[in-house]
């Protein structure tokens, strides 16, 4: 490989950086928060904080009712 083609891969390598770093940006301002590591992780943690709003939000009912 010639030493011009050098200049490419930094380009190329740089856009690979660009790109992720503005999917975390993008993803930040959408969701206000960070964006977890690792493909099924966030289904995860998206189901375990939807459950704990319906808990907590029944949990406050029965407290509710019980005063």
């Amino acid at each position: 490989m010639p030493w011009q083609s050098v200049s490419s891969l930094f380009v190329v390598g740089g856009m690979f950086n660009v790109v992720a770093g503005l999917m975390g940006g993008i993803h930040y301002l959408s969701e206000g928060k960070s964006k977890e590591l690792g493909m099924c992780e966030n289904d995860f943690k998206y189901g375990m904080e939807k459950r704990d709003i319906t808990y907590n939000k029944f949990a406050a009912e029965v407290r509710k009712s019980m005063n």
